[in-house]
């Protein structure tokens, strides 16, 4: 599926414009980060009695011309669970709100939604957590002799804030560590907690 560009209305939300044009079920729905330079949308919407899990991700954009020139200023690219959408951050609130899955339903919505369920156990797992306050938190860096870096959890959320996530604010009671040290190694550390 591709993108597609259309004019909506200024104060229209996402969740309305979604309602009124693409998805009639939708339940509700949320602007949670980026993927690549574009806002990450999820969505719960019913289809056949069941609620499904949608992402898109969007292009807000503005494109001034003339009063008279219309121009389209909202772009989306739609993709359902049944597609394996490569972005895991729907927020706990909405994944509750989702049917059961069925031996009818793809592979891919079940691999989907089991990365989704364990962004949300770690988030658990790492949420009030007083021992986290106390650990030690390291960078490695392998390209030069391994030489070890203390950092401190708010240097960590300050890298999620940092990079694009828009509305979704990052601090110490909600960092998904294991995403910091997939992040880490893509550029070359270890991230090491102590």
């Amino acid at each position: 599926m591709g993108w597609s560009y259309e004019i909506r209305a200024k104060r229209q939300t996402v969740n309305d414009y979604f309602r009124a044009n693409v998805l009639d079920g939708l339940i509700d729905g949320e602007v949670c980060g980026t993927d690549d330079g574009y806002g990450v949308w999820y969505g719960v919407a019913t289809y056949k009695g069941r609620n499904f899990a949608y992402v898109a991700l969007i292009d807000n954009f503005d494109k001034s011309g003339s009063a008279a020139e219309v121009r389209p200023n909202f772009g989306y690219k739609m993709m359902s669970e049944e597609m394996g959408p490569y972005s895991y951050d729907m927020p706990e609130r909405l994944f509750k709100l989702l049917s059961p899955l069925t031996s009818e339903d793809s592979e891919y919505a079940a691999n989907w939604r089991k990365r989704v369920a364990a962004r949300i156990a770690a988030l658990h797992e790492n949420r009030g957590d007083e021992k986290m306050k106390r650990r030690k938190f390291f960078l490695i860096d392998r390209e030069n002799g391994n030489a070890k870096r203390r950092i401190t959890l708010r240097e960590i959320a300050d890298h999620f804030n940092g990079d694009g996530d828009g509305i979704v604010r990052w601090n110490k009671n909600n960092i998904d560590l294991d995403r910091f040290a997939d992040e880490m190694a893509e550029i070359g550390y270890t991230f090491v907690v102590e």
